[in-house]
């Protein structure tokens, strides 16, 4: 099988059915016009001459209609927009801490943070559903406030590379722009909905002011108050009818969506045992969620929530996503007795691959990829990304990957990576953390300075990252407290490295409300030190070149 193909299969199609799903409000739109013009002929009692065309109508439907639709999707998506937390709680999740004793919880978090590591994205917050079902979710509307969740019956249910399948499925959904697209989906078919809302609100106004007021109108004003009323009954009957459709257009779409992350969970782990075993143990058991808000979200998941019929289904059927990833599947279906068939060359060349990462020293695995593979490896994780992210984590020092962990040390961590080890540099550093920072912090922090002085200094984006969930739980009043420190510490010896800037956006971006108002906009400080750095890094050893790179880029 190949899962490239089948990634870029699904892709096609997830198109074409959103090109549907405008099409499909456009033809609601031609069908409101249509009632719109029925009720202006029937106004017009007495004329001999029938309408099919009036500008004003059309005008009246063209901006309207969009407006009604527009305002109902904003309003839906704008309740979503705060992150996937909003959603995970909707649906009965609890944060796990990030340093939990609990094993389940234990090794759960450990997987979300090798993918994390592997797609060289921050680490999300992770939430347990208490529920029987196997399943799982990623929830929010960019990649900064994506959440995962699992429900207990997976993680207690599932082997460690099954749930890993699992992991790296909700990952694609979060990579590959799939919970952005299912929040604007959702949003569309709210703002149809407002259309029979709007149709519901006339009836009822029609009703009550005409059956008060019939007797002292006139024929031509109990036409128009006609025209309204069947206007009304038409839009209630469109508008749910547009849901309907919608909603079909919306399953089709989830459904090549989880083909896609089902090809690109087996693309990140090179273990197309795992997500299949994960698959299989669901037709063994089930997938269903008690809580009564999950069916808004039900699209989300891993697995259906529910039984629809497939017209509905917003998953397609087990045997189907299975056959994909193991070809040989159906034929096993058909011969209960008869031993597996041979995996084919492709088959072959994925267990070789997943066998020899697996395969290790026991020390950190060089990452395999060059500077300039980095930058186009993020997002697109591979099994070697995988087993980097594994060793990575399973090196560090017990006390270190503890802290990690831990809202308070994680702070004192960071202050430790942001320390030149240059001494020269350090110095006015070490002076600024001791002055702003109080007793306990400033204790915890020289204890873990020297454990992160025998790491090498490439490891202190990833520690960071690992450190997110930890920081995550501060008060704002402690980020803010916290990322003035960091801020102060990076300018202090007048100098910001590549390094010191990474580590300061993704703690800005990860931790700072603000920014997470205003995604997209940054000060023209910001980008006056991003080119600075950009003309710095094409031209080390030119300070001159560099200086023309940077005017020609402004």
């Amino acid at each position: 099988m190949d899962f490239f193909a089948e990634q870029d299969l699904a892709r096609k199609r997830s198109g074409r059915l959103v090109l549907m799903f405008i099409v499909a409000v456009i033809a609601i739109m031609l069908s409101v016009y249509v009632v719109a013009m029925i009720g202006f002929n029937l106004a017009q009692k007495g004329a001999e001459q029938v309408y099919y065309w009036h500008p004003m109508v059309a005008l009246g439907v063209g901006l309207g209609l969009p407006t009604i639709i527009a305002l109902g999707s904003l309003f839906r998506i704008s309740t979503l927009n705060s992150g996937g937390s909003a959603v995970a709680e909707m649906v009965g999740g609890r944060l796990i801490s990030p340093n939990t004793t609990d094993t389940d919880e234990r090794r759960l978090l450990n997987i979300v943070e090798e993918m994390a590591l592997a797609s060289g994205t921050s680490v999300p917050p992770v939430y347990i559903l208490e529920e029987s079902g196997i399943n799982a979710f990623a929830a929010g509307y960019k990649i900064e406030n994506a959440v995962i969740g699992v429900t207990r019956g997976a993680m207690e249910r599932l082997s460690r590379d099954e749930l890993q399948g699992v992991i790296a499925h909700e990952f694609s959904h979060i990579l590959h722009g799939d919970m952005k697209l299912n929040i604007r989906l959702m949003g569309i078919l709210y703002g149809i909905l407002m259309i029979s809302v709007l149709g519901s609100i006339l009836m009822r106004t029609i009703y009550f002011s005409g059956g008060r007021r019939s007797s002292s109108r006139d024929n031509n004003n109990q036409g128009i108050l006609l025209a309204i009323a069947l206007g009304g009954i038409a839009m209630y009957i469109i508008g749910y009818l547009g849901i309907f459709f919608g909603n079909l257009i919306k399953a089709a779409v989830s459904r090549q969506r989880e083909y896609l992350a089902d090809a690109s969970a087996v693309q990140y782990t090179r273990n197309p045992d795992g997500i299949a075993g994960a698959l299989k143990k669901i037709g063994g058991f089930h997938t269903k969620v008690e809580n009564p808000h999950a069916a808004e979200a039900s699209h989300f998941f891993f697995g259906p929530i529910s039984s629809f019929s497939d017209l509905l289904s917003t998953h397609p059927p087990l045997k189907d996503r299975i056959s994909r990833i193991q070809p040989y599947f159906e034929r096993l279906q058909a011969d209960k007795s008869a031993p597996p068939a041979r995996p084919s060359s492709g088959d072959q060349r994925l267990s070789g691959f997943a066998q020899g990462s697996a395969e290790g020293s026991g020390s950190v695995a060089p990452k395999p990829h060059t500077e300039q593979d980095i930058l186009t490896s993020i997002g697109d994780p591979q099994a070697a990304h995988m087993a980097y992210g594994h060793d990575l984590i399973e090196s560090l020092p017990t006390a270190l990957r503890e802290a990690l962990h831990d809202p308070f040390d994680a702070r004192s961590i960071v202050f430790a990576l942001l320390i030149d080890r240059d001494q020269s540099y350090a110095q006015d550093q070490l002076a600024l953390l001791e002055r702003r920072a109080d007793v306990l912090a400033w204790k915890s922090f020289q204890h873990f300075r020297a454990l992160v002085l025998d790491l090498p200094e490439q490891h202190g984006v990833e520690l960071v990252s690992l450190a997110l969930p930890a920081l995550g739980q501060m008060a704002h009043a402690q980020r803010t407290e916290f990322l003035d420190i960091v801020h102060a510490l990076i300018e202090a010896d007048d100098h910001i490295t590549v390094y010191e800037y990474a580590l300061r956006h993704i703690l800005q971006r990860s931790l700072d409300h603000r920014w997470a108002q205003q995604p997209g906009r940054a000060s023209q400080a910001d980008l006056h030190q991003l080119l600075m750095t950009v003309a710095a890094i094409g031209s080390p050893d030119d300070d001159q070149a560099a200086g023309a790179a940077y005017v020609q880029a402004a």
